[in-house]
C-alpha cells in the first residue's frame, strides 16, 4: 500500500461526514485522529477528548464544549466550507462502557461510563464497577 502525504490524506476528508454523539449528559464529535493531527490540532485539543480504536483505525471523540468547535473551525479554514455532521442520539434504554484513552500528551487510560437513561440503582452500578476494576486491574468508582 502506497503511503499518502499530508495533502493527500487531507483531501480524502474534503466531503466527509462526521458523527456527533449526543448523550444525556454530554456530546462528542467523532473524527479520525490522523485528520485532527494533519489539521495541526495536537496541542489545541484538551484531555477531555478521548482516543479510541475502531476497525483498526484511530479516532478521537472531541468533547463538545471546546474541542469539537476547534476542530470545526480548523476544518472550515482548511477546506473553505463546514464539515457535514450527522447527529446521533445515544440509546435511551442502555448504559455502556467504552474503553478509551484521553487525547494528548497528558492523557492516561480511562474507562468512560455513559448512562443515558438515569441510574437509580447505585448499588448495582457499584458492584459492576468493582467487577470491571478487578478484571482490568484499575480503580473505577461512581
Amino acid at each position: 500500500m502506497k503511503t499518502m502525504n499530508k495533502a493527500q490524506r487531507l483531501a480524502q476528508y474534503q466531503n466527509a461526514t462526521f458523527k456527533f454523539y449526543e448523550t444525556a449528559r454530554h456530546g462528542y464529535l467523532l473524527a479520525p485522529k490522523e485528520l485532527v493531527l494533519d489539521l495541526g490540532l495536537e496541542f489545541y485539543i484538551s484531555p477531555f477528548s478521548f482516543e479510541t480504536l475502531i476497525d483498526r483505525k484511530k479516532w478521537v471523540y472531541l468533547e463538545e464544549d471546546g474541542d469539537a468547535g476547534v476542530f470545526e473551525k480548523a476544518y472550515e479554514a482548511y477546506f473553505g466550507k463546514e464539515g457535514n455532521i450527522e447527529w446521533i442520539e445515544s440509546l435511551e434504554d442502555e448504559s455502556f462502557i467504552i474503553y478509551n484513552q484521553r487525547f494528548g500528551k497528558f492523557g492516561g487510560e480511562v474507562f468512560m461510563f455513559r448512562a443515558t437513561n438515569g441510574i437509580n440503582d447505585f448499588k448495582s452500578l457499584e458492584r459492576n464497577l468493582k467487577k470491571l476494576s478487578k478484571k482490568h486491574g484499575i480503580t473505577l468508582a461512581v
